[in-house]
C-alpha cells in the first residue's frame, strides 16, 4: 500500500488546496458534508474525508492497529502536520447512517455483526502493553476520553492508580454505599491491560448489511483495563442503538463485564465527566464544603 503524503504546516491554518476541496465537498454533498463531535469532519470529492485538528494519537493508533491486526480501518492518503496536531485526509468508509444500517438490521445481520465485532475486539485484546499495568497512550503519554472530561489525563503505571483517578482521588471508604465500585476497585490486580478503541459505538463502527466495513475515530485509543471497551459501549446509550447492544450481549465470543459496567454506572451517577477538570479530591474537602458561611449581615 502506498504511504500517505506528509506535509508540514507552519500552523493549523488549512492550505488553500485543502480549503478548496472542503468547499467543493460542501457543494457536492450539500447538507450532508459535516460530521464529527466537534464539526471537524468534512466530506470531500472522490470519496475522501478530511478530519481536522486531530491529536497525533489518532494517526499513531490507526497505524499501529493496521500494522498488527486485520481490523478494517480507512486508508490515510494525506497528513498535514503542525505543532501539536494534524489534519488527515482519508478514505470514506461505506455505510454509516445509524438509523438505516443499524435500525434496519435483520436477526441474521445482527448475528453477523456480533461475530465481526468479536473478531475485532479479540484482535485488540491480543496486543501486548509496553508494561504490565500501564494505562496511557501508545506513545506512553497522556490519554483523552470524554468519559473523563475534555482534558488529557495520565499516564498511570497501575490499574489501581487509574481506578483512583476514576474516583477523582477519593478513597474507597467514601464509596461504601456503592458496593459495585468497592467490589471492582478493591481488586485492580485482577485486570489485564489491553489495547482499547475506547469509543466503540454505532457512530464509529461503519456497517453495511450487517458487516463491519470500517472502525473510525481512534483519538481515544490506548492501553486501558480489559473491561474499558465493553463499559464504554454503554456511555451515551440510546434506543436507536438497540440492535448494536443486542449483537454485543448475544454474541458469546464478546467478553462481558457486568460488574464493571455496574461500577461505572455508579460512578457516572455521582461524578459529572467535567468534574475531572477540577483539582483531585483532598482530605477535608467535604468538611470545608459543608462549613457554614459566616453571616454577611
Amino acid at each position: 500500500m502506498q504511504k500517505p503524503k506528509r506535509t508540514s504546516l507552519p500552523s493549523d491554518k488549512l492550505p488553500p488546496w485543502l480549503k478548496f476541496r472542503i468547499w467543493a465537498g460542501k457543494v457536492i454533498h450539500r447538507g450532508r458534508n459535516v460530521g464529527g463531535g466537534r464539526g471537524q469532519v468534512f466530506r470531500l470529492p472522490f470519496r475522501r474525508i478530511a478530519k481536522l485538528d486531530c491529536h497525533p494519537n489518532e494517526l499513531e493508533a490507526m497505524e499501529f492497529v493496521r500494522k498488527h491486526t486485520t481490523i478494517p480501518i480507512p486508508r490515510i492518503y494525506e497528513i498535514y502536520g503542525y505543532d501539536g496536531g494534524q489534519h488527515l485526509v482519508m478514505q470514506e468508509a461505506r455505510g454509516g447512517h445509524v438509523k438505516v444500517h443499524y435500525g434496519g438490521m435483520t436477526p441474521g445481520q445482527v448475528k453477523t455483526f456480533g461475530l465481526d465485532l468479536a473478531g475485532c475486539l479479540n484482535q485488540l485484546r491480543s496486543l501486548q502493553p509496553p508494561a504490565a499495568g500501564f494505562v496511557g497512550s501508545l506513545s506512553l503519554g497522556s490519554s483523552l476520553d470524554h468519559r473523563l472530561s475534555g482534558t488529557r489525563f495520565g499516564p498511570f503505571h497501575s490499574v489501581a492508580d487509574f481506578h483512583t483517578y476514576l474516583r477523582r482521588g477519593r478513597p474507597l471508604q467514601h464509596w461504601e454505599n456503592e458496593p459495585d465500585v468497592v467490589r471492582v476497585h478493591s481488586t485492580p490486580d485482577e485486570y489485564r491491560v489491553t489495547f482499547c478503541h475506547a469509543d466503540l459505538n454505532p457512530n464509529n463502527i461503519m456497517v453495511k448489511h450487517g458487516r463491519i466495513t470500517a472502525i473510525i475515530d481512534w483519538e481515544f485509543a490506548g492501553w486501558y483495563p480489559e473491561y474499558w471497551d465493553y463499559t464504554k459501549m454503554y456511555w451515551g446509550e440510546r434506543p436507536l442503538w438497540a440492535n448494536f447492544y443486542r449483537a454485543v450481549e448475544e454474541e458469546p465470543a464478546i467478553i462481558k463485564y457486568p460488574a464493571e459496567r455496574a461500577a461505572e454506572l455508579a460512578i457516572w451517577k455521582r461524578m459529572h465527566p467535567w468534574s475531572y477538570d477540577d483539582p483531585p479530591w483532598s482530605p477535608g474537602e467535604e468538611q470545608q464544603a459543608g462549613q457554614k458561611q459566616p453571616d454577611q449581615g
